[in-house]
């Protein structure tokens, strides 16, 4: 699928510009390939960020469903234990503490049930229950005063060469 150019500010793509066409009684567009236009306004970079966060949310939780993978949560005790004691089989373990040491309190229920906990869930053992789930700790948009200064120091100022304003981990 390729984008194309109606003159001045119109960009769509061939099939929409031949339905266009068609509709008003012409006939297909011949169009040319529009020029790629790289970004150079760090505002339309992090509007765009912005506009994709929620796409590669819906990727990532997917992603880490397939592949039993881990993402970021923190949450009370208690909570983590309910997780735990929900979480089936083949999900297991469901969470590894950041802290070492609390892993085998939680195993044992000896953990003050109030204490905040962070590690790795995985996905699959909160995906279903949207209380759980808004515990995970995603990623946010890369901070601006980072963004400038890599933009500066790493890529001589080509504000399209960032490519991880808006990231997450598995």
């Amino acid at each position: 699928r390729r984008t194309y150019s109606l003159g001045s500010e119109w960009s769509v793509s061939h099939s929409v510009a031949n339905s266009i066409l068609a509709s008003s009684g012409g006939g297909r567009a011949v169009l040319a390939p529009d020029k790629p236009r790289l970004t150079t306004s760090l505002d339309q970079l992090y509007a765009q960020a912005i506009g994709l966060r929620p796409i590669l949310l819906r990727k990532v939780a997917f992603w880490a469903a397939e592949s039993r993978g881990l993402l970021r949560f923190e949450a009370r005790a208690s909570l983590i234990q309910e997780v735990l004691a929900a979480a089936p089989v083949e999900l297991q373990p469901a969470f590894f503490p950041l802290n070492p040491e609390d892993e085998d309190s939680l195993i044992s229920g000896t953990i003050e049930g109030s204490r905040q906990l962070r590690g790795f869930v995985r996905w699959g053992a909160v995906a279903e229950r949207a209380e759980w789930r808004e515990y995970v700790d995603w990623a946010r948009l890369k901070g601006t005063e980072r963004a400038i200064e890599k933009v500066l120091r790493s890529y001589g100022g080509g504000v399209s060469r960032l490519f991880d304003v808006c990231r997450e981990t598995i």
